[in-house]
């Protein structure tokens, strides 16, 4: 796993799991945690995650402070390295730079490995084919239970926020690249990379198996390896997706702004809600091509009641989203009048915002699930 994880790493990535292991080294630890990640990320404020943590005041210096105290406070000499984390010749000689000779090999914890796999699958959700420090601060955030979730809230940080920071500034970074991916090619090609990468893994224990002269029974097919991949990431896929084509519009429309002059909210609110619509006919383009190309010996695909039903909900994230951004637009005004009034009223209407979205995402999952499950490979 870490030799794929390091093969599509930026370079900024990798000196992040440097800045980590050399941070451990310093503190005489045998382990590199997720707080040493977040450390890591910290130190590299050039990057999208940097200075995403920048914007909620969050800096080497008082991450480092954080991260010893938590070490202290907390019994970690029982933790063993994490399953299928051992260093190849070619990640050592990429992540130790510099010679620790006498000791032992700082190892990664169970919840780094998780961070760093969490980190690959939102490549995969935005369509990019390499790694980059937003990914790995993502899959950090995704951890409520790792040790950064604890240095997080020992520096208050809203990680909600923080959240659509990094979604912000990533839009912002890519909307002028020469090849921004749509959403139909960011679910597709993610989609394709997890089945190759559990297919590969089970041809592995077939092969195993073969070897030994064990009988393995009920080996899952390519097309049953795909039929769960759907069901079990293609919610995050479509949510994350939408989230960040909203946040690549409005980046897009400032480009636009400041080129050609001010657009009237009439034209605006038509451009927004043109999207939305594009967005829901994209949504149901990208399951009708996942249908015909992978799943052809099924006769049943979704009916229009179907489509329709997980259409609603996708419009529903994108304007919920949509009123999310404007709200912290509003906040921010708010924030540098020091309107204390609007402020918590503006607090509680974004709380309600976040509730609805998780409650919108929980509804696309099982919407998702239900329906794909209806429609067994075997059938």
């Amino acid at each position: 796993m870490l030799d794929s994880f390091f093969n599509r790493a930026e370079d900024s990535l990798i000196r992040v799991v440097q800045n980590a292991i050399e941070e451990s080294v310093r503190q005489k630890s045998n382990r590199v945690g997720t707080e040493h990640l977040l450390f890591g990320l910290a130190r590299e404020t050039e990057t999208v995650a940097g200075r995403a943590l920048v914007s909620m005041k969050i800096d080497a210096g008082t991450t480092q402070a954080e991260v010893e105290q938590y070490l202290r406070l907390k019994e970690l000499s029982d933790e063993q390295p994490a399953s299928s984390m051992a260093y190849s010749q070619a990640v050592l000689h990429r992540l130790f730079t510099k010679d620790h000779s006498g000791q032992s090999k700082p190892f990664l914890s169970d919840m780094a490995m998780r961070a760093l796999a969490r980190a690959q699958e939102y490549s995969y959700y935005f369509g990019q084919q390499r790694l980059d420090t937003a990914h790995l601060l993502l899959g950090i955030l995704d951890l409520r239970e790792a040790g950064a979730a604890k240095i997080f809230e020992e520096l208050s940080a809203n990680l909600t926020f923080l959240r659509r920071q990094v979604m912000r500034l990533l839009a912002c970074e890519i909307v002028t690249s020469p090849h921004v991916t749509n959403l139909r090619e960011a679910v597709i090609q993610g989609l394709k990379e997890l089945v190759d990468r559990h297919d590969a893994s089970l041809s592995m224990i077939s092969e195993l198996s073969n070897k030994s002269g064990g009988v393995l029974k009920n080996v899952p097919s390519r097309c049953e390896v795909l039929h769960m991949v759907c069901v079990a990431y293609l919610g995050d896929f479509l949510y994350t997706q939408v989230a960040f084509q909203r946040y690549l519009l409005e980046e897009t429309m400032a480009l636009l702004i400041s080129r050609a002059g001010p657009l009237d909210k009439e034209t605006s609110a038509a451009v927004v809600a043109c999207t939305a619509q594009n967005i829901r006919a994209e949504v149901r383009a990208t399951i009708e091509y996942l249908w015909s190309h992978e799943f052809r010996l099924i006769h049943h695909m979704f009916d229009d009641a179907e489509h329709d039903l997980i259409g609603s909900l996708i419009e529903d994230l994108w304007w919920a989203q949509s009123e999310e951004m404007a709200l912290d637009e509003s906040f921010a005004s708010a924030l540098e009048d020091h309107r204390r009034t609007q402020l918590l009223n503006l607090q509680k209407r974004r709380i309600e915002i976040t509730h609805r979205l998780v409650k919108l995402k929980g509804r696309l999952d099982e919407t998702l699930k239900q329906c794909f499950l209806k429609r067994s490979v075997s059938a």
